[in-house]
């Protein structure tokens, strides 16, 4: 949460928080993703990196890396299944069984928000 607040108080025209939700509880989750949506709204691009696909639906727009670029886009389009094929399954290699892991990050695809978007730049 300081490291949030030291980005906000730079009042740069873009912030980018690295995994800004790992650790916290509901409360301080919901409320940085508040400030993260208030400072959308007021014309700051806002950035961020995240290893949970809930969150990544919460971005108007979604890059996914696995080792490269996967996919840009609308998080339905980036995180489409086949694209969670593509970063799952190079992580895994061919011997592991990774059906679980992409039916749940799957099942993030109708339970998504809009965030952050501003102009042009792809968020995560």
């Amino acid at each position: 949460r300081v490291l949030v607040a030291q980005g906000l108080a730079a009042e740069a025209d873009m912030l980018m928080l690295d995994e800004p939700m790992t650790g916290l509880d509901v409360v301080a989750r919901d409320r940085i993703l508040r400030i993260i949506r208030e400072e959308v709204d007021s014309g700051r691009t806002v950035m961020f990196s995240t290893h949970d696909m809930g969150e990544a639906f919460l971005a108007d727009q979604v890059v996914l890396l696995a080792g490269r670029l996967v996919s840009v886009g609308e998080p339905a389009a980036a995180l489409a299944r086949k694209n969670l094929d593509i970063a799952y399954m190079s992580q895994l290699g061919a011997t592991g069984d990774g059906s679980a892991i992409l039916d749940d990050a799957h099942h993030h695809d109708h339970h998504h928000h809009v965030l952050d978007h501003h102009h042009d730049h792809p968020h995560h």
